[in-house]
C-alpha cells in the first residue's frame, strides 16, 4: 500500500466508528411514530428520547459467510430510540449533482501535502434523494442484513445494530395523528445528535387507514415530495416558540431526485479538520478551534452535537424548524409523513415517519 493510501486509511478508520455511534437524528414535529402521546416533542436535548420496545425480532435466516451455510437464529433487541432508524452504507448511483455551494463537508486534505480527496462524492447528500434505501421510515439500527453483511452478531462497531425491523412493520401504540389542512402551510421540525451534514426533505404517502402502515414505500413518498415555504427557517431551543432564532435557509431543487424535489441544507456547520476530529466528535470541547465547515448561520450555532467523551449525550438542545406547503390537489384522508435526511459525512440516510389526517381547509 502506498504512503498516500495509508494516510487516507488513517482518516477513514475513525469515520467507520462515527457512522455507527449512538442515535443521530429524528423528526420531532409533527410527533413521530415512536413519541407515544406526543410526550417528547421538541423538548430541549430530548430529540432522541422517544423509543419503541419491539422485543424479539423472531426467527431470522442469514448466510454464514465463513461456512457458506444458512443459519436460523433469534435476535433480541429491547428498544429502538427514535434517532436510530436509518439506512446504513447507501451510496448514490452516479457522480455528484449537488451545487458545490451547498456542500457541508469539505474534501479531505492529505496531511503534509496540498492534495485533497473527495471522499463524499457518492455519499447521499451529493445527489439528494438518489441513494437507495430499504425503508422510507427507517430500519432499526440501520443494518437489516448485518454489519458486515451476513455477520452473526447484532452489535455494530461503536453502536447501532443489525437485523432490526423496518419501522413500518411495527405494531405501535398511542402514536399521535396530527391534522393538516389541504392547501395550507404546516410547520415541521427535527433534531439531531450527530452532525453528519447534508440536507433533508419531507414527503407524503396516502394510506387507506393507520392500521396498514406496512404498505408505505419509498416509491410512494417519491410521488409527493413537499415544497418548503420561504427563504427563512428557525432554530428553536426547547418547546418554547418564543425561544427561536430566525436564520436564512439554503434550499435547492437542482440535481435532486425525484427531479425538482425540494431539499434544504442542514444549516448548522460541523467543525473543520475532519481528518483529526471527525467534524468535532473527537474534540474535547465544542469550540471548533480549527473553524467550521461553512459559516455559522448565527453566533454559537456550530459543532458536531456529541463527542467521544460522552457518546449519546447531546450538545444540541434545539430543533430545526421549517414551513412546508400542503398540496391543494390531493384528497382528504390519512397520510404518512416521511422525513429523509441524506448525510454528507457518512453513507447514511436517516428517516422518521408520522401519522397525519389531511382535512379540507376551512372556507
Amino acid at each position: 500500500m502506498s504512503l498516500r493510501m495509508r494516510k487516507i486509511m488513517i482518516f477513514l478508520l475513525p469515520l467507520i466508528f462515527i457512522t455507527s455511534v449512538t442515535g443521530h437524528g429524528a423528526m420531532v414535529k409533527p410527533s413521530n411514530w415512536f413519541d407515544e402521546g406526543g410526550q417528547v416533542g421538541m423538548k430541549g436535548g430530548r430529540q432522541c428520547d422517544a423509543e419503541v420496545d419491539f422485543g424479539e425480532n423472531g426467527p431470522f435466516e442469514y448466510l454464514d459467510f465463513e461456512t457458506g451455510k444458512l443459519v436460523k437464529t433469534k435476535f433480541y433487541i429491547r428498544k429502538g430510540s427514535s434517532c436510530m432508524w436509518h439506512n446504513n452504507q447507501t451510496f448514490t448511483p452516479h457522480p455528484p449533482t449537488l451545487d458545490p455551494s451547498l456542500r457541508t463537508y469539505q474534501d479531505y486534505v492529505i496531511p503534509n501535502t496540498n492534495k485533497t480527496v473527495d471522499y463524499t462524492a457518492r455519499y447521499p447528500w451529493r445527489s439528494p434523494g438518489s441513494a437507495k434505501i430499504v425503508s422510507p421510515c427507517g430500519v432499526g439500527g440501520g443494518n437489516p442484513a448485518g454489519c458486515p453483511i451476513g455477520a452473526k452478531t447484532t452489535d455494530c462497531l461503536g453502536g447501532g445494530y443489525s437485523y432490526g425491523p423496518k419501522a413500518e412493520v411495527l405494531k405501535l401504540n398511542n402514536s399521535v395523528t396530527s391534522n393538516w389542512s389541504i392547501g395550507g402551510v404546516a410547520e415541521v421540525a427535527w433534531g439531531l445528535l450527530a452532525n453528519h451534514g447534508g440536507g433533508y426533505s419531507y414527503r407524503l404517502c396516502k394510506v387507506e387507514d393507520l392500521d396498514s402502515l406496512d404498505t408505505v414505500s419509498e416509491e410512494c413518498f417519491q410521488q409527493m415530495p413537499l415544497e418548503f415555504v420561504g427563504e427563512t427557517q428557525w432554530i428553536q431551543y426547547g418547546d418554547d416558540i418564543a425561544n427561536r432564532t430566525e436564520i436564512k435557509a439554503n434550499r435547492t431543487t437542482t440535481g435532486t431526485f425525484p427531479a425538482g424535489s425540494h431539499w434544504t441544507k442542514l444549516p448548522v456547520p460541523a467543525c473543520l479538520d475532519p481528518h483529526k476530529y471527525g467534524g468535532g466528535f473527537f474534540s474535547p470541547d465544542t469550540s471548533c478551534s480549527y473553524g467550521t465547515q461553512f459559516p455559522e448561520p448565527a453566533p454559537g450555532l456550530h459543532g458536531y452535537g456529541s463527542r467521544y467523551l460522552a457518546p449519546g449525550k447531546t450538545d444540541f438542545t434545539w430543533s430545526i424548524v421549517d414551513l412546508v406547503r400542503v398540496p391543494e390537489d390531493i384528497q382528504p384522508g390519512y397520510y404518512v409523513l416521511s422525513f429523509r435526511w441524506d448525510c454528507e459525512q457518512t453513507p447514511q440516510v436517516w428517516n422518521t415517519c408520522a401519522n397525519l389526517q389531511l382535512v379540507l381547509k376551512n372556507p
